[in-house]
């Protein structure tokens, strides 16, 4: 187990009168960002985060804006985790948020091997009839201009090695398609 990592999640959670974190076991996925989950007491949890106050440098979405995005959903019926509590500089752990663990899996694959289609298109149409109806006004929703969002996500993915196919083929239309 990462010790800083436990002692800088021990301070957050204290915040809000949680226990230490306990199995903490680092999740496969995301390109630059760290999802962690753990169990504090009887709470499941996940740790999303940054390892640095640098990564998040420069982004028009930081964690504090993300997290508090994700808190508005949820309030609003999204089947959005719910977040417990932000890393705070003094925790020494980066920029980031703790939320509760939701029960699934984020692998396309796996929801459509046990779901019929029916229902799982069913549940995505009701999720974003509910993410449309989430009131975003008070909230640092940047708004981006699409070439340069797209110019800064085809930096990031040469930056990160620029090696998937799949990836490149994508940026390539969207760069050929966008919308006027």
């Amino acid at each position: 187990m990462n010790h800083s990592l436990e002692q800088g999640l021990t301070s957050a959670l204290a915040r809000i009168g949680l226990a230490p974190p306990a199995g903490l076991e680092r999740l496969s996925g995301g390109a630059n960002m760290e999802s962690w989950r753990f169990s504090s007491g009887d709470e499941l949890c996940v740790l999303r985060r940054a390892p640095s106050l640098e990564m998040m440098a420069g982004r028009p979405l930081d964690h504090h804006a993300e997290a508090a995005l994700i808190r508005a959903a949820h309030a609003a019926g999204v089947m959005a985790p719910e977040v417990l509590v932000e890393l705070e500089p003094a925790d020494g752990i980066g920029s980031g948020y703790v939320m509760r663990c939701l029960a699934g899996s984020p692998d396309p694959n796996a929801m459509l091997a046990e779901a019929k289609p029916s229902v799982t298109i069913h549940d995505i149409a009701r999720e974003l009839v509910a993410v449309h109806r989430t009131p975003c006004s008070g909230l640092a929703v940047p708004v981006m201009d699409t070439a340069a969002a797209l110019a800064e996500l085809r930096r990031r993915f040469l930056e990160y090695g620029g090696d998937r196919p799949v990836l490149a083929l994508a940026l390539r239309w969207l760069e050929a398609n966008l919308p006027p």
